[in-house]
């Protein structure tokens, strides 16, 4: 008698073989496609931030640096004859014609809040400036908030 010993696979075990292959494969492949969707989102909040830092110190040392900085409108700083805002081009522009390319910050708007009685116009050591800026990641608008207490002195900062 004749013993019949085939060695191989059935159908069903390649079946179901390929079939666990396909899963593990679509699993790699969606793992690695948030993988880099999280890492430009990361990169792009990192180029924001960096935009931002740039304009709050603009900001800080314009307003640090000059006497009597006034602000004119919410978007608009004056001091003399030196102003800075932020242009319809996403330019920071600074002083008499200076400017800073800000790919990412898409509004600045400055408030005044000191002693005297119109906030939009201020005296450097008597009050505070309250700067917002929205910055943009991907589709989403965020604000980022800071403030400037220009005066130095016996209980000043």
């Amino acid at each position: 008698m004749k013993k019949n010993n085939r060695r191989g696979f059935t159908l069903a075990e390649l079946t179901v073989v390929l079939a666990v292959l396909v899963i593990v494969s679509a699993m790699v492949v969606s793992f690695t496609a948030m993988v880099s969707n999280s890492r430009q989102l990361s990169t792009a909040r990192l180029e924001a931030l960096g935009d931002v830092r740039v304009a709050e110190t603009l900001i800080e040392n314009f307003i640090e640096g000059n006497a009597d900085v006034k602000v004119i409108d919410d978007n608009t700083l004056t001091a003399g004859e030196s102003t800075l805002l932020l242009d319809e081009n996403g330019n920071l522009v600074i002083g008499n014609g200076g400017s800073i390319t800000l790919e990412r910050v898409k509004s600045i708007t400055f408030e005044y809040y000191g002693n005297n009685t119109d906030e939009y116009y201020g005296n450097n050591t008597d009050g505070i400036y309250y700067c917002t800026v929205v910055y943009t990641v991907g589709d989403k608008d965020f604000n980022y908030i800071f403030c400037v207490n220009p005066y130095v002195g016996e209980g000043g900062n």
